[in-house]
């Protein structure tokens, strides 16, 4: 019986993970502040400006891999939209959640 259950141990091949790999990279901290006032809504742009920003903000967030993001919107005020992370997934879709119009009226940069 010992002998069975030694071999069904074996067969599923039971891991421990001790070893811990370390990277040392260099990344840069930048906050990308983006516009949200009514004016945003223009069609000066295809389709307007907030969506070509927020499209131009995306490909920059994707080519910057070791570094560390935050987004700051401002239009009557300021709001930080996405704290200071290396998490570029969660950026990205805090970029893709911003609205103009949305931040009272005005720019108070």
């Amino acid at each position: 019986m010992l002998s069975l259950a030694l071999l069904c141990i074996a067969l599923a091949g039971p891991q421990s993970k001790s070893s811990i790999s370390e990277t040392e990279v260099e990344g840069v901290d930048m906050i990308l502040t983006l516009d949200v006032s009514v004016s945003m809504l223009s069609k000066d742009f295809n389709p307007d400006r907030i969506t070509v920003a927020k499209r131009v903000l995306s490909d920059f967030i994707t080519k910057r891999k070791n570094d560390r993001i935050a987004i700051v919107t401002f239009g009557g005020f300021a709001h930080t939209q996405c704290p200071l992370t290396i998490d570029h997934r969660f950026v990205q879709q805090q970029l893709q959640e911003i609205e103009a119009g949305t931040n009272d009226q005005g720019t108070a940069i």
